[in-house]
């Protein structure tokens, strides 16, 4: 009976064991997107938004060149968006070249970069390469949370005078790292981070944004390269009811099991005692 019951006990910590290891700290970012290697992504997988955006957005080397004529005082972001999402640890690197950007004549920064957009109460997390009106030339990383209707900023801000490089969002459980580059060939280095939602990110962006200023922007922010425990178009396979489902079944197969070989065993030693009797 007692071999029994460490049988019991061994299979039903092997089975919620497995299930637990799915989340751990190490993470295959198995899913990826070349949009430099395979341009044709441009078409199926992300879209042109903002004022103008058919004229403005043009499709460059896997990504785009967004260009703002600065006849506008407040134009907004324009540029594309992501129709999938992105679930799990992921990393969303891209390639910049500033053709022109002007000094601003007040507003919050002209600039281009990448933005992580989670939806609902959670907001977003930008990397830009920008001129702030105050600050001057440089990288920032910005969060923005909506809360009792207004929606409320942090900007970290990094000097840089570099016109062509790279930048980089990694998330990893609930923290976004913010990576640059100040040249393509360069490595990868980390700015700063930010804490940010675990859970899936419905949108991310490529921008370029004059900031409330007349200003010309032209930018390139091309070679995008997303890899991710997953990308989807619905609803995550982690988030999924099916996926707690699957796991639901697979501990009660794997108690039912034990508890079949424990009927099994007392059936057994019954039919000894009688035969022995």
């Amino acid at each position: 009976m007692k071999v029994t019951r460490t049988i019991f006990v061994a299979v039903l910590s092997m089975s919620l064991t497995t299930s637990s290891d799915s989340s751990g700290a190490d993470r295959d970012l198995k899913d990826v997107l070349d949009f430099a290697a395979r341009p044709r992504l441009l078409d199926t997988h992300l879209t042109r938004f903002g004022p103008s955006s058919a004229r403005t957005v043009v499709k460059d080397s896997g990504g785009a060149r967004i260009r703002l004529t600065g006849d506008k005082k407040s134009v907004g972001q324009t540029g594309m968006y992501s129709y999938f999402s992105l679930a799990g640890d992921f990393e969303v690197s891209v390639t910049y070249n500033l053709v022109q950007l002007q000094s601003p004549q007040g507003g919050y920064g002209a600039s281009v970069g990448v933005v992580l957009d989670a939806e609902g109460t959670v907001g977003a997390v930008t990397l830009a390469r920008g001129y702030h009106p105050t600050d001057g030339q440089g990288y920032w990383l910005s969060r923005s949370v909506p809360a009792n209707g207004e929606t409320k900023y942090s900007r970290q801000f990094f000097p840089s005078t570099s016109k062509h490089g790279r930048l980089a969002l990694h998330r990893k459980g609930n923290t976004v790292m913010g990576m640059v580059a100040d040249l393509p060939s360069e490595p990868l280095r980390e700015l700063t981070t930010t804490p940010f939602t675990a859970g899936t990110v419905r949108q991310f962006r490529l921008y370029a944004d004059n900031g409330g200023s007349p200003t010309v922007v032209d930018g390139r922010l091309t070679n995008l390269f997303v890899k991710a425990e997953e990308i989807t178009g619905g609803i995550p396979e982690m988030e999924s009811a099916g996926g707690w489902w699957r796991t639901a079944v697979g501990v009660i197969a794997a108690v039912g099991v034990a508890l079949g070989g424990l009927v099994w065993f007392r059936r057994r030693k019954h039919k000894k005692c009688k035969i022995q009797s």
